[in-house]
């Protein structure tokens, strides 16, 4: 069974404020179709948003999906940590929101916006975090996530699955 995670909301860090929003994309370049359908769930969400996809150097699936989705290429440091950190550099003061959206996972069509009002009308807010729909290769609902307020609680002691 394949597993593919599907955002209802994103985890998003406001920064000092083309595009108010950076979205960096992690990718081994070795799953093109899910690579698709992340990019896909990105720009359809209605929102201008320049997105980095930080890959290895010869990934030709990568750069190629880069030239179709209209995103910057960087060439993967090596590490997924590395890689996210590696995009988020490119940030510009333009940018006031920062998230990032690994090559597997898909956003539900609105959920960008949704988060980003939700963020403008606290602008004490530094985070977002929401549900996570975990689906099997059919698009099959197995389980939702619904940490909310307890994921800051488990973040320390538990898998790095904040939805």
């Amino acid at each position: 069974m394949i597993e593919r995670n599907t955002w209802h909301a994103i985890t998003i860090a406001a920064v000092p404020s083309l595009s108010e929003v950076l979205v960096v994309v992690p990718t081994l370049g070795l799953r093109p179709d899910s690579l698709n359908e992340a990019l896909t769930s990105i720009r359809g969400q209605n929102v201008a948003i320049d997105i980095v996809i930080v890959a290895p150097t010869n990934s030709e699936s990568a750069r190629s999906a880069a030239q179709r989705f209209e995103a910057q290429f960087v060439e993967d440091p090596g590490g997924l940590a590395a890689a996210i950190n590696k995009g988020m550099e490119l940030r510009s003061p333009q940018h006031k929101f920062l998230t990032w959206l690994n090559d597997d996972d898909t956003w539900v069509p609105g959920s960008l916006p949704n988060t980003l009002s939700v963020l403008e009308r606290d602008p004490r807010a530094v985070v977002a975090f929401g549900w996570c729909e975990y689906v099997d290769a059919a698009g099959r609902t197995l389980w939702v996530s619904r940490a909310g307020r307890w994921a800051v609680r488990i973040l320390n002691w538990g898998p790095d699955l904040i939805p």
